[in-house]
């Protein structure tokens, strides 16, 4: 996602007013304090931001009615606040809000076209929070996330979210076991495989290994080509390369 250079001008401008009255509040600060200031507004600033940015997003004039998967119609009801857990800590926003009179389940198109789950982690969040938790212990987890994001999450959320994902990759690998063994899906494979590979990576090591007595080391290399698969998906949406 890239940004025109008069909206970053015009924002920066607006920050800058804020770093002089911090001086001029606390003639002391030192760098280190006009940083953490700064991060303190643009987390409370995308906070807003995004919670007003998502309730613009949904229809100005929703539907009197939309499709319910139980096969009856849901009717519109109020624009419904939802709060969901994001890299700004807790957003709050607005959307239609659709009730079916037949098996009484609630639905929210927003929600459901930006993968948006109310009450839980957001997808950028919870991508952050998975690799945080492949990382460390979660208990010790939890402290460099505040520092970073300058959020409170407990080891709880993050022991949920990094399962999650480690629950998503383990299908993913259980996919690709499936895939190795299907003679067509290798065929197919090795006849998209271009003629000369993009890059090619070598490596060497040594073991020691007896020989007639005495142990001498053996030498070892090997060449092989490194392959795109693609990424693991939350629920939610929030991605982990592979």
């Amino acid at each position: 996602m890239e940004f025109c250079t008069e909206l970053i001008d015009t924002v920066a401008t607006l920050f800058k007013q804020v770093i002089v009255e911090i001086v001029a509040q606390q003639p002391d600060s030192q760098a280190a304090d006009l940083e953490h200031g700064l991060r303190q507004l643009l987390n409370q600033v995308g906070a807003q931001a995004l919670g007003q940015g998502l309730s613009a997003l949904d229809a100005a004039y929703p539907e009197p009615q939309m499709a319910c998967p139980c096969g009856a119609m849901a009717k519109y009801q109020f624009r419904r606040p939802a709060k969901t857990f994001t890299v700004f800590g807790w957003v709050t926003y607005r959307r239609a809000y659709y009730l079916c009179t037949q098996c009484r389940q609630g639905q929210c198109p927003l929600d459901q076209r930006l993968g948006l789950a109310p009450g839980q982690v957001s997808a950028g969040l919870a991508s952050l929070l998975a690799l945080a938790g492949v990382e460390t212990a979660f208990e010790e987890g939890c402290e460099p996330i505040e520092r970073f994001l300058l959020i409170e999450v407990s080891d709880n959320t993050l022991r949920k979210e990094t399962q999650t994902f480690g629950q998503l990759q383990a299908q993913s690998e259980r996919a690709w076991q499936a895939k190795s063994q299907d003679p067509a899906y290798l065929q197919e494979r090795q006849q998209n495989q271009p003629a000369h590979p993009k890059r090619l990576f070598g490596s060497i090591d040594g073991a020691h290994v007896p020989i007639e007595a005495e142990w001498r080391e053996l030498k070892t290399g090997g060449w092989y080509e490194v392959e795109q698969v693609g990424s693991v998906s939350s629920a939610a949406g929030g991605q982990l390369d592979e």
